[in-house]
């Protein structure tokens, strides 16, 4: 990338300024918003009573500091989720995440933080 820049330069392509804003760019990362509720909808695909049951326990969002105090007494140890407590906690702690998640017999989780 540098020599290409530098070769641009050189045949006089590309200004100086230009050159030197290719060359020493510095990435502008993203500012992670905290989050502070948590919306979870759960379908149950063959139980429209348990659906409902469900939609009406968790009809309004929770707060995350409940979601933090459920998530510290549960059990993570299956092989199959890929991560740890730690990295779910910083995944719910930032605003705008969206996990969907459908299970093999038709279950359908929506997890959203606001």
């Amino acid at each position: 990338m540098t020599n290409e820049v530098l070769n641009q330069l050189y045949q006089k392509n590309i200004t100086p300024n230009e050159a030197y804003k290719q060359l020493y760019t510095i990435p502008k990362v993203p500012h992670r918003r905290r989050a502070h509720w948590v919306k979870i909808r759960i379908v149950v695909a063959d139980d429209k009573k348990a659906t409902r049951l469900m939609a009406f326990l968790f009809g309004l969002p929770i707060p995350l500091f409940i979601a933090r105090m459920g998530l510290r007494f549960a059990k993570l140890e299956d092989k199959d989720i890929p991560f740890d407590k730690k990295q779910i906690m910083d995944l719910i702690s930032t605003k705008g995440i969206l996990v969907n998640v459908t299970s093999p017999d038709g279950t359908k989780v929506f997890i959203k933080t606001i």
